[in-house]
């Protein structure tokens, strides 16, 4: 224990002489040069819509310089020419009708109602191409439109004792007689 108790207080001594050796006005001696080893930069991260490889189900041109977003529409501007373009769209969608609107602009039409269409525009013969893609509403009747309709045609489910009144395709009655509620037989010949 008492040697314990001397090592500390030798370490303490020797911690204030150094620490007073310290307080001198000299500057502290220059460490070595170390060798500077160069980090590999990391590759920059590419822009959010170059990631973007589909908008609405069909697919981006590749060479995608920047884009637009907007709740009704998504448009992006590409390096490929116009050709190039509907090369690359007739070789990717299936149910499409490719519709030349002049030297400058090339619209792709689905041939269904709800599918959505595609603008290939430009501003001059070498200018940027743009795309725009325009999603398509879904044929949904309107509300109003339904209720009116029920209006008019009111379902009442059939109650007991009532006849059954089903004819078939020739008008002709498909059971003559019946009653809902209660067991049903047939005619003989029927």
């Amino acid at each position: 224990m008492q040697r314990t108790l001397g090592m500390t207080r030798l370490a303490c001594c020797l911690l204030l002489v150094a620490l007073s050796a310290c307080s001198r006005d000299e500057p502290p001696p220059e460490p070595p040069p170390e060798e500077v080893i160069e980090e590999p930069e990391e590759p920059e991260e590419e822009p959010e819509y170059l990631q973007i490889r589909q908008v609405f189900g069909l697919p981006l041109p590749p060479e995608i310089t920047d884009v637009r977003r907007a709740p009704n529409f998504f448009e992006a501007g590409t390096k490929l020419r116009m050709e190039e373009i509907e090369g690359f769209f007739r070789s990717r969608l299936v149910d499409y009708e490719f519709v030349w609107v002049g030297p400058n602009m090339l619209q792709i039409i689905g041939l269904r109602s709800t599918m959505p269409k595609i603008f290939v525009m430009r501003k001059s013969r070498m200018g940027p191409r743009r795309v725009r893609y325009v999603p398509q509403a879904s044929p949904v009747t309107d509300q109003h439109q339904q209720q009116e309709q029920a209006k008019q045609q009111p379902y009442e489910p059939p109650k007991p004792g009532d006849k059954i009144e089903r004819k078939l395709s020739d008008g002709r009655e498909l059971a003559p007689g019946a009653v809902y509620g209660q067991p049903y037989t047939p005619k003989p010949g029927d």
